[in-house]
């Protein structure tokens, strides 16, 4: 037997090379979907995990659950969706829809938001550049991105209509135009110390050591009452959106803003911090 490589040595053609490369290229792709579906498995299993023994932060449990109430209203499926989380692949890639529109297709922030989702970048990361791949060749994904990047430019372009400039003066076909901005009674001081006075923690948010912003958004009309309360920002859940709208709607009126010495509706934002 050790003179087996002198007496037999087998003729290896051109062919037989490339169906060896062939070969080799067509392993690799299976090892690559096995390992991401392994990928995939543990991180929907650390998510589930998470989710169910309240590991989780609050405001990614409430932003799961606002994913799985667009799904199914009513409450009962609502927590059977959340259930099923692990293994329901459909509601996977809604959530997984979500996160990428959201982010605005940032690869770098959809790993962190997947990550804050399982609790390891080593599984949010990855992860992420595989759905960042697979909806970027997504036609419905990139119809959906481009509609959302619209309406933000919109929306943006009706807030500095809106908003901006403030306490400038402008002549517009000769005619002198003064805006000034909306104001609090007693200034921005006496805005912080309401707030502070009337701001309670809710109870349940307490107890579970829940932390966080809530902006709200609202109108101010030519009256200076406001209008039009809604939260803008992610979710904390524990009654802390609805503590930041009560205290919104117990601000006595504003100074309304003006535009040619006209009272005028306006935008403002108010945070607070939890």
């Amino acid at each position: 037997s050790i003179y087996f490589p002198l007496i037999f040595k087998p003729r290896i053609t051109k062919n037989m090379k490339k169906l060896f490369v062939f070969f080799c290229f067509g392993l690799l792709l299976n090892v690559s979907a096995v390992c991401q579906t392994a990928n995939l498995k543990s991180f929907w299993s650390n998510v589930s995990f998470r989710y169910h023994t309240e590991t989780m932060s609050g405001g990614m449990r409430s932003y799961l659950f606002g994913i799985a109430k667009k799904e199914s209203p009513k409450y009962s499926e609502t927590l059977a969706l959340l259930e099923s989380i692990s293994t329901n692949t459909k509601f996977q890639d809604r959530i997984f829809l979500n996160v990428y529109l959201q982010e605005d297709a940032n690869k770098e922030s959809v790993g962190l938001m997947l990550a804050n989702m399982c609790g390891s970048f080593s599984l949010g990361n990855p992860v992420a550049d595989y759905i960042c791949l697979k909806l970027s060749k997504d036609t419905d994904a990139k119809l959906l991105l481009s509609t959302l990047r619209e309406a933000k430019k919109e929306e943006q372009k009706e807030r500095r209509v809106q908003e901006n400039p403030i306490n400038t003066e402008e002549k517009i076909n000769n005619q002198e135009i003064v805006e000034t901005e909306v104001g609090f009674p007693g200034g921005q001081g006496a805005l912080k110390h309401f707030i502070e006075k009337n701001l309670r923690v809710p109870e349940k948010a307490a107890s579970n050591d829940i932390h966080g912003q809530v902006i709200v958004e609202f109108l101010i009309n030519e009256e200076g009452k406001i209008q039009n309360a809604k939260v803008i920002s992610l979710p904390l859940g524990y009654g802390l959106e609805e503590e930041a709208l009560r205290v919104i709607q117990l601000l006595p009126s504003f100074i309304a803003a003006t535009k040619n010495r006209i009272a005028v509706i306006s935008r403002k934002k108010q945070i607070f911090n939890f």
